[in-house]
């Protein structure tokens, strides 16, 4: 609660621990004498997502998971401020000018050598903002492959934005989360998890959008999924699924994320796709549901399970 005649606000010393380049928006509550409530938003020009991640991927393709070491990138621009142009076309192909949106190492370590551009992934709101963002990551939407030694907290990259109007915007961001790769004498990640959703019949795949629990475009009902634990201790955990109209990503999306779970130990949720998102999901649609851990040390570890008519 602020004094009424404050004019400055000391966000770290408030307690608030977010990176200023995560953050989406500041807002305000103001109350009258009369008891009544305004709100005023200021959002930000650009916003950034960099975290090391392991996650496992089911799919048609990829029934029995698919187990990938990520740094996960997402620049969020406020909607139509950057040209959404796919990288490696005319006008976007980093050659006669810089790609609109993309991010190199600033030093040796990290995947990214040269400047890599990040692609137009889809448009969405957050935190009930009823401003939309445009999204840009990896060009598979699904983040970039690591290899080798397990990347360094304070691992430094410089993010460039070109935006349709105004000059060139140069960001530097550091990795701040420890890789959760806790080798096995192998070398091999062992804090995978593994992710259980049951079939909707006796015949099928359970990648369709039936198996997700969406059979016609105006009904669905709740499926429950069920996934095993990382071995580091486990702060949060949260269920996101998420609907898109297109069957092959890309495009707005929606949520019907509700939060973090109560409990971030437990090992099962039951969970209700939503059946529209600007247009029925079924039958041309697709769906998918992931789980999030996040450790104490900021480790994260994802499974991710993909539902579609089309080769599901």
């Amino acid at each position: 609660m602020l004094s009424p005649a404050a004019q400055t606000f000391d966000i770290v010393g408030a307690g608030f621990s977010a990176k200023w380049s995560k953050v989406n928006s500041v807002r305000f509550q103001y109350v009258d004498f009369a008891g009544n409530i305004y709100e005023q938003s200021y959002d930000k020009a650009f916003s950034i997502q960099l975290e090391t991640r392991l996650e496992n991927d089911y799919g048609s393709g990829s029934q029995t998971g698919n187990k990938q070491r990520l740094l996960f990138v997402s620049v969020q621009v406020p909607a139509g401020t950057v040209d959404t142009t796919p990288c490696d076309t005319p006008g976007n192909d980093g050659i006669a000018q810089p790609y609109f949106v993309s991010v190199v190492n600033t030093g040796p370590d990290g995947p990214f050598p040269t400047a890599t551009c990040l692609q137009a992934n889809g448009s969405t709101t957050f935190n009930n903002n009823s401003t939309p963002v445009d999204l840009f990551s990896s060009p598979t939407n699904a983040g970039f492959a690591l290899t080798g030694a397990p990347l360094a907290v304070g691992t430094q990259f410089q993010f460039n934005i070109t935006p349709i109007a105004g000059g060139p915007q140069t960001i530097v961001t550091t990795l701040d989360n420890p890789e959760a790769a806790n080798p096995d004498p192998t070398g091999t990640p062992t804090d995978f998890i593994d992710l259980f959703v049951p079939k909707a019949g006796p015949g099928s795949t359970g990648f369709t959008l039936p198996d997700a629990g969406i059979t016609s475009a105006t009904t669905s009902h709740p499926i429950t999924i069920s996934w095993t634990l990382p071995t580091f201790q486990i702060s949060e955990a949260f269920v996101s699924p998420i609907v898109q109209p297109s069957a092959f990503g890309g495009g707005t999306f929606c949520s019907s994320q509700n939060g973090n779970l109560p409990d971030p130990t437990v090992t099962q949720a039951t969970i209700l796709f939503p059946t529209s998102c600007n247009g029925p999901i079924f039958p041309n649609g697709s769906a998918s549901v992931c789980v999030f851990i996040t450790g104490v040390n900021g480790e994260r570890t994802n499974a991710c399970w993909f539902f579609s008519n089309q080769g599901g």
